[in-house]
């Protein structure tokens, strides 16, 4: 037990050390300059942006702020006014069932910037998706899928993001199509928030956020998978640069960090270290 406790206590160590260099590093700093404002958007649309709002820095939807962002427009707020496609799909051809989508007029909407909002905190970072393999990948993904506490479920999700879990159907779904280490972090991070968050209770998105990518981290290193680029700048995002979110939660970290391990443990032994190439390519999340 004494054993158990001090490679966990390590591995936390290691986790806290790492996201406060990144803090003071050069990398945080660029990342935070380099990240690309509006680049969903075109070039008619960044003129329309920059000449009703010029200090606008990231915009987006009324709805959007809310669903995706857990943010809300301050009252009395006026909206930027951009124009968006109105896409229509055409009738399933008879031969190949296919059905093609196409641009049938521009239409005016509203938009507003991050600073009208408020809410949940956002990360900034653009984080470096994990490239690579993982040994014994397929028994890995399938033994962690198994003992999951929510069914896993891989489609294409809307936003870039890697993977979503949604609490009132108690289902994990995963971006289909990324790399082995990236799967198999995205998973983990998404049984975190099963395990932890089912009930939210009175936690921050934030503070969600921190546990269940601490948890990711800490997993992955036990079987040998590096996400330390990956996960100390995601969690620089949410937590403060004291560190308290990630301190306050270190028991319910350890406590689903450790069931998660030992679950993968009793059906399946790794090989160590488990990846055998790495490499990173620049994505936003």
């Amino acid at each position: 037990m004494a054993q158990k406790t001090d490679a966990m206590q390590a591995v936390t160590e290691k986790l806290e050390r790492g996201i406060r260099e990144f803090f003071d590093s050069e990398k945080h700093k660029s990342y935070l300059k380099a990240m690309s404002r509006f680049h969903d958007y075109s070039l008619n649309n960044c003129i329309l942006i920059a000449s009703q709002a010029p200090d606008a820095t990231l915009v987006a939807g009324y709805g959007t702020w809310k669903k995706s962002f857990e943010r809300h427009v301050k009252r009395g707020e006026t909206g930027i006014r951009i124009l968006a496609p109105h896409i229509v799909k055409t009738e399933p051809d008879e031969i190949t069932g296919e059905v093609e989508q196409r641009i049938a007029r521009f239409r005016p909407v509203t938009v507003f910037d991050v600073s009208q909002t408020e809410g949940e905190p956002l990360s900034d970072l653009v984080l470096a998706e994990l490239q690579g393999t993982v040994a014994d990948y397929d028994r890995l993904q399938k033994t962690l899928i198994d003992t999951s506490p929510a069914s896993v479920t891989f489609r294409p999700i809307p936003r870039s993001s890697k993977g979503s879990y949604h609490p009132k159907e108690n289902r994990i779904e995963l971006n289909p199509g990324m790399s082995e280490p990236q799967t198999i972090k995205t998973l983990i991070h998404e049984i975190a928030h099963a395990t932890l968050h089912h009930e939210r209770g009175n936690s921050t998105g934030g503070m969600r956020e921190t546990e269940a990518e601490s948890v990711a981290f800490i997993v992955c290193d036990r079987f040998g998978i590096d996400t330390s680029d990956y996960s100390f700048s995601y969690i620089a995002g949410y937590c403060d640069q004291d560190l308290k979110a990630l301190r306050s939660s270190l028991d319910r970290i350890h406590g689903a960090a450790g069931q998660i391990i030992q679950k993968v443990k009793d059906q399946l032994q790794l090989p160590t270290p488990a990846v055998t190439k790495t490499r990173k390519k620049e994505r936003e999340r």
